[in-house]
């Protein structure tokens, strides 16, 4: 059996060679504990004791609000989690860390939070390149369906909300087909491009403009937070789609339909019962005249039977289904 200080340095000697380390931090007085690999990955002297506020200092902005956000949830819920967060060193070098954390617990109270940390830039860059290729969409550069998928679906409650999502967006274009039939499939993609590189420029602060279909977008979008600011928001789009676009050489009338809900009022995400709103409403814009947006709206004395905030420009009409 060999001796601890012979399992000690073959440790130190294998996680070096992938600049890891294990940490731990005692909830009570916040206080760290490193092994080397971490040192390095951060940058710091292994002759400073690590001070808590000031490492998570050195997260970006967006890692840094989805690390407090798992950390908070796996305090509350005694479950651990694994993020990778995007870093830079104390000299300013940027990083990409695997943190995977696991949580202690005394009494049914958590103690310490312990875990890995693991310099993973070298494969991030390698996974992004190839990201980039498998979740766009060929024809317009915009995420595809199964990054919509990753983003909206797959993505935990607690990312979702640490990220600020607040409201999602389907868009489809309004008889479409009769673009392809008189002009041709040629001429419809590269009116979908177009329609595309506008849907990037309206949606400049979205976290995610996703085309999901033939002619059907998806929009995350973040920081709206009212229906009736949603609305108006979005007839600020459909004006700017309204535009005609320059296909092959011929000026093509376009307008679109939209229908949204919000996320950020619910007490837990549901991605599938929250796009089953926005597509019934957009079904719903569609059924009324089309180039119209529809805002879902829940109604707590109906039971299940939604209604709806029929949003106009200075306008807002309620209609109910039965």
């Amino acid at each position: 059996m060999p001796s601890i200080a012979r399992l000690n340095r073959l440790y130190d000697r294998a996680t070096s060679l992938v600049t890891l380390g294990a940490w731990e931090c005692d909830l009570d007085t916040s206080a760290l504990t490193w092994t080397e690999g971490v040192y390095q990955l951060f940058g710091l002297s292994p002759l400073i004791a690590p001070d808590r506020a000031a490492t998570v200092e050195l997260y970006h902005e967006e890692s840094r609000r989805e690390m407090e956000a798992l950390r908070a949830e796996a305090i509350a819920t005694g479950r651990g989690f694994a993020l990778d967060a995007r870093i830079q060193t104390v000299a300013g070098v940027e990083r990409w860390m695997r943190l995977t954390t696991g949580v202690e617990q005394e009494r049914g109270r958590a103690r310490r939070l312990y875990g890995a940390k693991q310099d993973i830039t070298e494969d991030r860059a390698r996974t992004e390149r190839l990201r980039r290729l498998a979740e766009r969409d060929p024809l317009t550069g915009l995420a595809n369906r199964g990054m919509f998928q990753t983003n909206f679906y797959d993505l935990p409650d607690a990312l979702l909300r640490a990220r600020g999502v607040s409201a999602l967006v389907l868009i489809d274009l309004d008889d479409f087909k009769l673009i392809n039939d008189r002009l041709g499939h040629s001429a419809g993609d590269d009116c979908l491009r177009q329609v595309a590189a506008r849907l990037k420029q309206l949606f400049a602060d979205a976290e995610m403009v996703a085309r999901i279909g033939g002619d059907e977008f998806a929009v995350l979008l973040r920081g709206i937070h009212k229906r009736d600011e949603l609305g108006h928001r979005l007839e600020q789009v459909l004006a700017g789609l309204r535009r005609p676009i320059l296909c092959h050489g011929e000026p093509v009338a376009m307008s679109a339909s939209a229908g949204a809900t919000l996320i950020d009022d619910m007490a837990v995400h549901d991605p599938a019962l929250r796009f089953a709103e926005a597509d019934s409403a957009l079904y719903l814009a569609k059924g009324h005249g089309r180039n119209r947006v529809r805002v879902f709206v829940p109604d707590p004395g109906a039971g299940i039977r939604p209604e709806w905030a029929a949003m106009r420009p200075a306008m807002c009409l309620p209609l109910g289904i039965r």
